[in-house]
């Protein structure tokens, strides 16, 4: 059930009462990404724990994740969870461009690649698996085995 809202202004008086009120938001009000930002810095303010902000942010469930601004914005941002990745939907799992921003923002200490969300499309790609290996060495075992072939792959991998 949406909440019928009329403006940016009123979303914004809804999501400061309550951040997990934005899936609710017309998805036209939704799609502005001044509304994800500001829904974004009040779940972090609201709540603590960060697979909420994922669950009442992102579509979930009967639908895919095709937010590549929200999912980019939580990934940069989040330290522990990748509840936003299980449910990318077939575009995002074939993005380079959305797999080589994860990387950019992905933070220092981010336990997790995100290589295996990828396509067999991403995992197979050069430059995208050098990257994702740089950035945590068990994205090595999602980097298609194509690649494994590859000596020139091999000799920058091990780099």
């Amino acid at each position: 059930m949406e909440v019928r809202i009329l403006n940016i202004k009123e979303a914004k008086k809804i999501l400061k009462d309550d951040y997990k009120k934005f899936l609710k938001l017309p998805e036209n009000i939704r799609d502005d990404n001044s509304i994800k930002d500001f829904a974004l810095r009040e779940a972090m303010v609201q709540e603590k724990d960060e697979y909420y902000w994922q669950y009442f942010l992102l579509e979930r469930l009967n639908s895919l994740n095709n937010d590549k601004y929200m999912t980019l914005k939580i990934a940069g941002v989040t330290n522990n969870n990748v509840v936003y990745m299980t449910a990318l939907s077939a575009d995002l799992r074939n993005d380079k461009d959305f797999f080589e921003k994860l990387y950019k923002v992905r933070p220092q200490n981010f336990s997790w690649g995100y290589l295996e969300y990828g396509s067999k499309r991403i995992q197979s790609d050069f430059e995208l698996a050098l990257v994702a290996i740089e950035k945590n060495i068990e994205d090595f075992k999602h980097v298609n085995s194509s690649l494994l072939e590859n000596l020139e792959f091999l000799a920058k991998a091990l780099n």
